[in-house]
């Protein structure tokens, strides 16, 4: 949004910066050599005098990213990830005879072991590649909550499924 205002912009008042009229084509320029000039517009030649021209340091490089997409951290998150996917894939196929998966757009996935399989291989896919995502944006906290979160939600419904089991 930030961009398209800048270009709106630059093309609504930046084309009345460079209009020219009929009368600054034809006015008249001052050449002058520095022999012509009054002593007070010339540069002062003191050796003490700051420069004219201020050297420019170049632009510091992009800092590196905090951190690499696979460290410890994400290491541990992924694998705690992993582990409670595989417990809740585990309690719902203990589960389903006592009765139905209660998520209706895994349930159809859930019927055989290939299915759940495929299901869990394609969210977990979806949750690293979402870490990914984020880590790339630069979004870390966010790159760290989303496994935390799917972690403790895969946990609950593994004890609520062997809950379910046990009654």
């Amino acid at each position: 949004m930030r961009a398209g205002f800048v270009l709106s912009f630059a093309a609504l008042a930046g084309t009345s910066c460079f209009a020219q009229t009929e009368a600054m084509l034809d006015a008249p320029t001052v050449k002058a050599t520095a022999a012509e000039l009054p002593a007070s517009a010339t540069p002062a030649t003191k050796p003490d005098a700051p420069p004219l021209i201020v050297p420019v340091k170049p632009a510091p490089k992009a800092a590196a990213p905090a951190h690499t997409f696979f460290d410890v951290k994400n290491g541990i998150l992924l694998g705690t990830s992993a582990a409670g996917l595989i417990g809740d894939s585990l309690s719902t196929q203990r589960a389903l005879p006592f009765g139905h998966e209660v998520n209706p757009i895994a349930r159809p996935f859930v019927q055989s072991r290939a299915g759940a399989a495929a299901y869990g291989l394609a969210g977990y896919g979806m949750l690293a590649g979402g870490m990914y995502f984020a880590h790339r944006r630069g979004w870390h906290r966010l790159e760290r909550v989303v496994p935390m979160v799917f972690t403790v939600t895969e946990g609950l419904l593994t004890y609520n499924n062997y809950h379910v089991v046990r009654k």
